[in-house]
């Protein structure tokens, strides 16, 4: 099943802010009205569907922790029904300044061989989307915020490689 073009249009809409204007993007969603902001960028994607495949924002969520001008913050979507749609999004900063993020998604997939469902983490960046697999050997269809933070800090540590890189963008 393709992603349902809603939920995956929202995805690329949030990526993309935060890639292209890390400072823009902390000072949009990290303040009081962050999350309503998020739900309007929801309602955006919804709205360049015809009106039968738009999807309720149900579980919609937002978190923001630390500096404001240099946030980590998770973006939780509705429930993912199909293939390359995301549980949830994390937005790391990075050192520069202005600030900058990583961002990482746990996103529904298939095992190719099996046909069996499957969980797994991606890093986006603006050339690159990079398949790391299973957030977890032990747990590879874990969809629970701590094996994603682990599986990033993994990441960010070196201590992980991608198992596929593809070009994005033009």
């Amino acid at each position: 099943m393709n992603p349902r073009p809603a939920h995956h249009g929202f995805k690329w809409l949030v990526i993309q802010a935060a890639l292209a204007d890390g400072p823009a993007f902390a000072k949009t969603y990290a303040g009081t009205n962050g999350a309503s902001r998020l739900a309007a960028l929801w309602t955006q994607a919804n709205a360049k569907v015809p009106a039968a495949e738009r999807i309720a924002g149900d579980g919609l969520a937002l978190e923001v922790h630390g500096d404001p001008a240099s946030p980590v913050m998770f973006v939780t979507l509705p429930p993912p029904a199909a293939n390359n749609e995301a549980f949830m999004l994390a937005f790391i900063p990075t050192d520069n300044v202005p600030v900058h993020f990583r961002v990482f998604a746990l996103e529904k997939g298939t095992f190719p061989k099996t046909g069996a469902a499957m969980v797994y983490l991606v890093e986006t960046t603006r050339t690159q989307r990079h398949n790391f697999g299973p957030p977890s050997d032990d747990a590879p269809d874990d969809t629970d915020r701590g094996g994603f933070v682990s599986a990033i800090l993994e990441i960010c540590d070196g201590k992980r490689k991608p198992l596929s890189s593809t070009a994005i963008g033009a």
